[in-house]
């Protein structure tokens, strides 16, 4: 089970990671930089995943195309919502005595002040995205656009309970009940082969609005890693006569790649399994299907736009292990050594094999409008996009929140090729308002953008909670 939990970490944080994103994950250098905007401004190959509907809004004959061996799309995240760095380092980085470093005494307003951080959850979570391939082709208006991407994405979230905080600092206080309910873990490695197709149905529908797009996206999912807890219900009270009550269940899944190499350690008969990595093309622990659908309409200067993304399931056949663990015990002596050692060995999570068991994909509704300012304005000083998303998750996972977001985020072009963008980001669990920064150049034929998730995050120095960047390219042909 260690190694398991060892090795999901460790390809989490070396690995490059992709788009099957849900309302918080990073995309495209550009929705990124103006807010986590993207279902009614989002345009080209940067549609795709957001809204497969506003593909229709490329020019007849057109071409545009990411690479792998060009320059790399690249994206990734780390964030927590516990604590800063100046929290962490008066926390744990200890105190100066003598010229010697030593543990901080904490007092009661010190302990108060450490579980209160954990008030609305002890979030860590960290994703990272790489786009092997995009390209986009329009034939014409009629016939419509097509869209193809292959992409990997690795995420994970952890949730660490309030209450063993608050047991851990305060030790069992007679009488209060503390629970570890709100513990969580989501580790994921997929990717994803994408074909999209969209369509500008205004030549048809005959009203004012001068477009109206529909879009739907089929995606082929592989998976090569998971570890996932599906149901955690543990609680300890301490009673009167100073015996404590322990309830305690736990369950969790995984599967993994064979070229990773994991052996568990309830099979002895796993024992020459070797880490072989040679090439992208890992050997599936499991697959499943995705589906995007999407809408646009737009009315002079005034764009509109709905998508629901991931609609879908991963299931997971090789490698596919679930973990046990249901203890009731009443411990009436807590000096009592034989009680504590059954405890521990009532508390291990029993491992087997299982045929499969599916995790679902972070299903996502958009909504949105955007604002072509400079042709509402007369003279405007180049050109500038104005954009609004509500973002609603539909599951709790990695990549994605239940709890609803919004985004805000404007480009201005004083020059075509000088694209500036900013937003801000509510919401969806984030610690903190995200103020979004990006830049770069764009000759026409080649765009190159760089973006910074949580700008002010970066200016915070030891207040920061987030490390967010993101880079890409792509190649546009007439």
């Amino acid at each position: 089970m260690k190694k398991i939990l060892i090795i999901a970490l460790l390809v989490s944080s070396i690995s490059s990671f992709a788009q099957i994103g849900g309302a918080t994950s990073i995309n495209d250098p550009i929705s990124s930089s103006m807010g986590n905007t993207s279902v009614a401004n989002s345009r080209g190959a940067y549609a795709i995943y957001r809204n497969p509907a506003n593909l229709a809004f490329s020019d007849s004959g057109s071409v545009e195309a990411t690479f792998f061996l060009a320059l790399p799309n690249i994206a990734f995240s780390a964030e927590n919502s516990i604590m800063t760095l100046e929290n962490y380092n008066y926390y744990f980085g200890g105190v100066e005595v003598n010229g010697q470093t030593q543990g901080r005494y904490l007092t009661e307003s010190d302990k108060a002040n450490l579980i209160s951080l954990f008030e609305d959850g002890g979030n860590v979570s960290m994703q990272t995205s790489y786009k092997y391939l995009t390209a986009v082709y329009t034939p014409n208006k009629k016939i419509g656009t097509f869209g193809f991407s292959i992409s990997d994405q690795i995420s994970g979230l952890f949730s660490f309970p309030k209450g063993a905080v608050d047991l851990v600092l305060n030790g069992n206080v007679v009488g209060k009940y503390y629970d570890f309910n709100d513990a969580n873990a989501d580790f994921n490695y997929l990717r994803d082969y994408s074909f999209s197709y969209a369509r500008d149905f205004s030549d048809v529908i005959k009203t004012p609005l001068e477009h109206i797009n529909v879009g739907i996206s089929l995606k082929y999912v592989q998976g090569f890693a998971t570890f996932q807890t599906q149901k955690i219900s543990t609680s300890i009270v301490t009673n009167e006569d100073n015996s404590i009550d322990i309830d305690g269940h736990f369950m969790a899944q995984s599967a993994f790649s064979s070229d990773f190499g994991v052996t568990y350690d309830f099979d002895s008969t796993q024992t020459n399994s070797k880490f072989s990595i040679n090439s992208p093309f890992l050997t599936p622990a499991g697959s499943g299907f995705g589906l995007d659908f999407g809408a646009s309409a737009q009315w002079k200067y005034l764009t509109v736009g709905f998508s629901i993304t991931n609609i879908g399931s991963v299931t997971w056949t090789k490698n596919a292990a679930q973990y046990n663990s249901d203890v009731a015990f009443v411990i009436e002596d807590i000096t009592d050594e034989k009680a504590l050692d059954s405890l521990a060995d009532m508390a291990k999570a029993d491992g087997k094999y299982i045929s499969s068991f599916s995790t679902d994909l972070p299903t996502t509704l958009r909504f949105g409008a955007s604002l072509q300012v400079d042709e509402l304005v007369a003279n405007f000083p180049g050109k500038m996009v104005i954009a609004t998303d509500i973002i609603q998750g539909f599951n709790r996972k990695s990549t994605n929140s239940e709890s609803l977001g919004m985004g805000i985020g404007l480009e201005w072009r004083p020059f075509q090729a000088w694209p500036i963008m900013t937003g801000l980001a509510f919401g969806n669990e984030r610690p903190s308002v995200a103020w979004t920064f990006g830049t770069g150049f764009d000759t026409g034929v080649f765009e190159m953008i760089f973006a910074l998730n949580n700008f002010n995050d970066m200016l915070n120095g030891n207040q920061a909670q987030v490390l967010s960047i993101n880079f890409g390219s792509r190649w546009k042909f007439n």
